[in-house]
């Protein structure tokens, strides 16, 4: 889950519906970059109600300033279309469509169908017609039964021991096998490793991420450095943890000491009010970690 939409840099809360916290984009960036591309109000029909209904309590309150002409075009849903006349209530609605879906989840169990009498006719005519089993009596002096029945067991035997001698040679050939596998799972792990190193990639400077983000840092798809970047050049003023705050002034000071990075160092000092305190004092990054309890 992100805490964070990379298109409005909005942070993510706790009332969002649990499938559209799993993707990069809040609900209502979504909705408003679909829409642009198809100029059709029918795109909408793509998403289900519940995001429709939190696009809607973002229009009314964090985007109300800037998508404030969006509210007229959402409202042309079907679905939507009667907020126009009706009071918006975001948990009264969410809760109706859970409601609705309960009852819905309850109709779809049907129960067993009875037998009728016609079956039960039917069933009892078919057992009269069905033959009665004729038991056959053998005689116990019958030697040549004897004999047969010797036989077959002793062809028995030796199929069993044919079928176990080809058990063994087949959990040796299995053996063998087994052994020439650690060449090809040493290959695979080589390309696991890669795999999870392309994945540890900053999606911003596109570099390999270090180990040793914490763990608040491992929710945003690119480093910390390119997090606070992100939102100095949006000026957004949502709530950060400070250890992000931390780490990526810790990047900023093991990197290439140019005029640029000092530079950016310090409009970051300026921009952020916890780290300006770092402005006229000795920055150590474990120390202040610890300080955080981490």
């Amino acid at each position: 889950m992100f805490e964070e939409c990379i298109g409005c840099s909005q942070t993510r809360y706790k009332d969002e519906p649990m499938e559209d916290k799993m993707l990069v984009l809040c609900p209502i960036c979504r909705l408003t970059r679909y829409y642009k591309a198809s100029k059709d109000v029918k795109i909408f029909e793509n998403f289900n109600n519940q995001t429709k209904l939190y696009a809607f309590k973002q229009l009314l309150s964090t985007h109300r300033k800037k998508l404030s002409e969006f509210e007229d075009i959402l409202l042309q849903d079907e679905f939507m279309s009667k907020f126009k006349k009706k009071k918006f209530d975001y948990a009264k609605e969410l809760l109706k469509i859970e409601n609705d879906q309960q009852s819905s989840s309850d109709d779809d169990e049907e129960e067993e169908p009875e037998k009728d009498e016609e079956d039960d006719c039917i069933e009892e005519e078919d057992k009269k017609d069905e033959p009665k089993k004729v038991e056959i009596v053998q005689d116990d002096d019958d030697e040549s039964s004897d004999s047969s029945s010797s036989e077959n067991d002793e062809n028995e035997d030796m199929n069993m021991n044919k079928e176990e001698k080809t058990k063994n040679e087949s959990s040796r050939n299995g053996k063998a096998r087994l052994r020439k596998k650690p060449k090809l799972e040493s290959s695979k792990s080589k390309s696991n490793s890669t795999k999870s190193s392309s994945d540890r990639k900053c999606g911003g400077c596109k570099r390999i991420r270090s180990k040793d983000e914490p763990p608040a840092c491992k929710t945003y798809l690119n480093c910390p450095k390119c997090v606070i970047k992100r939102r100095m050049g949006n000026h957004s003023k949502n709530p950060l943890h400070p250890s992000i705050k931390l780490y990526a002034l810790k990047q900023v000071e093991e990197m290439n000491k140019s005029h640029q990075m000092v530079s950016f160092k310090e409009k970051m000092l300026n921009y952020d009010e916890f780290l300006s305190q770092f402005k006229n004092k000795k920055f150590d990054y474990k120390a202040e970690m610890k300080k955080l309890g981490l």
